[in-house]
């Protein structure tokens, strides 16, 4: 039997709908792959009640006055790779690579201009249960410099 794997966020109406089949609460496995990466790297540690050590250290360098270096690069590098090695066991052989994205953009939100900077972060690995190469790029928002 394939497993089921739940979307997020999750329909929590759904649940009680009276359906055999409630295909607005499942995804793929790559699909759900792709949506706990997120999750994991965007949380911060101390930030999921059940567990203060789930999550990354990026929100650690927020608002950061230092020049972003190598060592912030490879401290990012290093705290997502633990944290997909703990959280995330259908991947396995799992690399990561992160690339601090200075140009950013400039939005307008409501009226104001605000520029975003971003992290991007390349994962890849080894799907367990279909031995099939993982690959996946997310842009994580990152604040700008106190410059």
């Amino acid at each position: 039997m394939r497993s089921k794997y739940y979307k997020f966020p999750l329909e929590v109406g759904e649940l009680f709908k009276p359906s055999i089949s409630k295909p607005k609460l499942y995804t793929t496995l790559l699909q759900s792959l792709h949506q706990n990466l997120k999750l994991i790297l965007t949380t911060s540690y101390g930030e999921f009640r059940y567990d203060h050590f789930f999550g990354t250290m990026v929100s650690e360098f927020d608002f950061t006055n230092e020049e972003q270096s190598g060592l912030f690069e490879r401290s990012i590098t290093e705290s997502f790779y633990n944290a997909i090695a703990k959280w995330e066991p259908r991947l396995s052989k799992v690399n990561v690579s992160v690339r601090f994205d200075r140009r950013g953009e400039l939005l307008n939100v409501e009226g104001n201009r605000t520029y975003r900077m971003y992290i991007i972060a390349k994962v890849e690995g080894l799907i367990h249960s279909l031995n099939e190469k993982y690959k996946h790029e997310l842009k994580i928002f990152f604040s700008p410099l106190s410059e």
